[in-house]
């Protein structure tokens, strides 16, 4: 027996080291690819925009580096505090004031290995190497397709210019039959497009969100695919959880409708917000606006995340400015004829629109995930998309039949339930009965004993 124990404490310490040493390997192949995966880039700045300009230099520098790298981090020159360098792929500098670099800055620029991207002034020829800084006097749009030649080169990236058409701002009160129109025009000559939508988060059972539900899913069937941008806001002091909350409240009332937003809309001002991280977080795939004045720049640290999918929505009139991902914007408040001839211009120039499908994009707001690629559409990995167009009567149709069916299944339920209590509550009674008759078979021996 001594012999057996012995063996069998043996077994167990060697089943126990063998799962510590599991373990171990797991979590450390983790690590390991959690820090080879992820490339991290430094941003540099004095100031966010030149004096007397208008152009926000900084977000333009940032909106760059967002495709490129996964991890962004942007610091003012002045809160530089003597961090390790060597942990960033590259570094942007930009440099538009007279405003020097610390000392200590410049020394670990100088032990920096890897090369470096300097934007504005020259202020490196005195104290760097410069054959390892990369110079671009400025970001501008007629020079962007260099810079990406430039930084994609850098980053062992090939450059792709796709180009997608966009429905701008599409709402219940637009005049929808001329949507449905273009929506027909765009099919017969082989276009796909994204439309993009606020979330509806109040009175979504009235009539002329039942019809929009109905345009919508017509187009979701007829090339179109669906695009959630953030609500409306009177001030741009609310708070994020407000918005958050709206989206979150937009997005499943969609999904009721068999709607399916596939990506987020947003002006760039949005990515400087902290308190819609979390928001932006739900999603890989981003449409950024930046025709809108977003104002100051003005912090000492700021980090960003990049995203799968980053596409820079442009509008008709700047379309010769086409560099990388971006969407063409169409008003849709355009008449048939005005958009027909938008687009045929368009198509003058040679400009060749990208299968919407092309774009793996997931979006995932509580326990509801939506994922596009070029197998479809899927709602929780099932399949939803719509071959056909399905309108509001068969709609109301086969909803009234989920709830009949629910009712059913309920009412079954019911009477299952009430079947299982009638059993147990006869064999309960029955089970008393025996008892009692057995106890008074009992006590009437020992009485007549």
């Amino acid at each position: 027996m001594t012999f057996k124990n012995k063996l069998f404490k043996v077994k167990k310490l060697i089943i126990v080291v063998l799962i510590f040493i599991l373990i171990n390997s797991l979590c450390f192949t983790k690590n390991v690819y959690g820090v080879e995966s992820r490339e991290k880039v430094l941003v540099l700045y004095d100031a966010y925009k030149e004096y007397g300009e208008k152009r926000n230099t900084l977000n333009d520098l940032n909106r760059i580096c967002l495709e490129f790298a996964d991890d962004i981090e942007i610091m003012r020159f002045s809160a530089y505090e003597g961090s390790d360098l060597s942990q960033y792929k590259t570094i942007f500098i930009l440099n538009l004031s007279d405003n020097t670099l610390s000392e200590t800055l410049k020394q670990n620029l100088i032990k920096y290995k890897n090369e470096i991207f300097w934007i504005g002034k020259k202020s490196y020829n005195n104290f760097l190497n410069t054959d390892k800084v990369i110079y671009m006097e400025g970001l501008y749009f007629d020079n962007y397709k260099k810079i990406y030649d430039v930084i994609c080169k850098y980053f062992n990236k090939e450059y792709e210019k796709n180009i997608y058409l966009y429905f701008d701002k599409v709402t219940p009160f637009n005049d929808l039959n001329v949507l449905i129109e273009e929506i027909d025009y765009l099919k017969k000559i082989g276009i796909r497009f994204f439309i993009e939508v606020s979330p509806v988060f109040k009175n979504e059972n009235l009539s002329a969100m039942n019809r929009f539900a109905e345009v919508l899913r017509y187009a979701q069937a007829n090339g179109g695919e669906i695009v959630l941008t953030l609500p409306p806001l009177v001030s741009l002091d609310v708070k994020g959880k407000n918005i958050e909350e709206k989206v979150n409240l937009g997005f499943k009332n969609y999904i009721n409708y068999w709607i399916y937003p596939t990506a987020i809309s947003i002006s760039d001002y949005w990515l400087y917000r902290n308190d819609l991280k979390e928001l932006l977080k739900k999603t890989d795939t981003i449409f950024i606006d930046s025709n809108i004045d977003m104002g100051i720049l003005d912090f000492d640290k700021y980090n960003l995340s990049s995203y799968k999918n980053i596409i820079e929505k442009v509008n008709l009139d700047n379309s010769s400015n086409l560099y990388n991902n971006v969407a063409i914007n169409v008003s849709s408040k355009l008449s048939v004829k005005e958009f027909k001839n938008k687009v045929e211009e368009l198509l003058d120039k040679d400009i060749y629109f990208k299968d919407t499908h092309d774009i793996n994009s997931s979006i995932t707001i509580d326990n509801l995930n939506i994922k596009s690629n070029k197998n479809g559409i899927f709602l929780n990995d099932k399949n939803v998309t719509q071959v056909q167009f399905v309108d509001s009567e068969k709609y109301k149709t086969v909803m009234n039949g989920y709830e009949n069916q629910r009712n059913d299944d309920v009412n079954i339920n019911l009477d299952k339930t009430n079947k299982i209590l009638v059993i147990i509550s006869t064999v309960v009674v029955i089970l008393f009965i025996i008892i009692v008759l057995i106890n008074f078979n009992i006590d009437k021996r020992k009485f007549l004993k």
